[in-house]
């Protein structure tokens, strides 16, 4: 790529508004204070999901607390040049559950509301709108999962009260509302499952199902007044695993005027051993093909820890959130081009060799998800 192009997506990637639809922020940056207690979690024998959460919890703090960790942790942000992520609450120990979830969502609330120069509650598109022209960072409150609701309909009012704004049915296996992907039998949404969904409906939330099953899938398009998303998957045509989309469900997505953000981990992206930013940037143009320009963007799922010692426990780990062998989870890999969250201008980059143009950059990037939010949140 020459350095007329270069300068090109710069620009581009300037002056829009970016997001991020599955992402913690700068994934690969640690303080030294969490490297040191990541060390001592370890000798103490404690676990991948125990480490994740403690991670989870100080990165918090040390972010208000701590000036050369915040100093570094901004300008990683800026580096990356994104407006907002869709920030997913996940406690690993004790996943899914009411408690975990409020616990997450108190510690990002008071990382936001003591920050308040840096970060953004984005709540409606406006907030997304003021994060980018007033130079901030916004986060919109996600969850993976609906088990934290148990069969209680108005914990969905709760929590959208707390700022929620993006609900995933189902994460790989059954609960009380549908069934994930990764599931043995996929009978699709339970009378339970209809009723969340008018619920969500009602309240303007996005509906997530990225890892719901098949079958899952359609019933939620055909039940849903709204437009439903995947904040983050990829083309099953191109990689042939449970947590990619096949080009019916892609299409039912975008024909239904959803939002499909792609995912970038490694192992989702290729079977090969060696995962490049190449590999990623054709799910891209697969699901632009099949789903139309106007419904694709990014969400890129990667986060691997810096500290190999913890990250080499987390593979394990995810067998007890519905993740199987053959689902080839790693967290040790990478993806050449995009090794740090701070490299994602090089998806903008790789979009305009690839042809796109400024417009359908511009919309890739973060105009398609803004728009589909703005329709169904307000």
């Amino acid at each position: 790529m020459n350095m007329e192009m270069k300068e090109e997506a710069r620009k581009i990637h300037e002056q829009s508004i970016t997001v991020d639809t599955n992402q913690v922020g700068p994934f690969a940056l640690y303080s030294k204070n969490m490297m040191q207690e990541v060390d001592i979690l370890l000798a103490e024998g404690a676990s991948g999901p125990e480490i994740w959460d403690r991670m989870t919890s100080m990165r918090a703090r040390e972010l208000v607390a701590n000036d050369t960790f915040r100093k570094a942790y901004l300008e990683n942000w800026t580096s990356a040049g994104v407006t907002t992520i869709c920030y997913s609450l996940f406690r690993f120990a004790n996943p899914y559950t009411f408690e975990s979830t409020i616990e997450d969502m108190s510690d990002i609330t008071y990382m936001m509301d003591s920050l308040p120069e840096a970060f953004v509650k984005v709540t409606k598109a406006e907030d997304l709108r003021r994060a980018k022209k007033e130079g901030k960072f916004g986060i919109i409150f996600f969850i993976e999962n609906t088990e934290q609701f148990g069969r209680d309909l108005p914990k969905v009012d709760l929590f959208y009260g707390l700022g929620l704004r993006i609900v995933q049915l189902t994460y790989n296996s059954m609960n009380f509302v549908g069934c994930g992907c990764t599931e043995r039998n996929d009978t699709g949404l339970s009378s339970f499952g209809l009723e969340v969904v008018a619920r969500l409906n009602q309240l303007h939330m996005m509906i997530d199902l990225s890892h719901c099953g098949q079958k899952t899938v359609a019933d939620t398009i055909v039940h849903s007044r709204d437009p439903v998303v995947f904040t983050h998957t990829f083309a099953r045509a191109l990689r042939d695993h449970a947590r990619g989309k096949t080009d019916e469900q892609l299409q039912a997505v975008g024909e239904k005027g959803g939002y499909i953000g792609v995912a970038s981990c490694p192992f989702f992206i290729t079977k090969e051993k060696h995962a490049t930013i190449e590999h990623y940037l054709r799910h891209i143009d697969h699901i632009v093909q099949v789903a139309g320009i106007n419904h694709v963007g990014i969400g890129t799922d990667w986060y691997p820890p810096p500290h190999k010692g913890y990250a080499a426990t987390l593979n394990a780990a995810f067998a007890t959130v519905g993740f199987r062998p053959q689902d080839s989870v790693d967290y040790l890999r990478s993806v050449e081009g995009f090794e740090d969250w701070s490299d994602w201008p090089n998806i903008t980059s790789g979009l305009l060799a690839r042809g796109y143009s400024k417009g359908d950059v511009r919309k890739i990037i973060g105009g398609n998800f803004l728009r589909v939010f703005e329709r169904i949140v307000g």
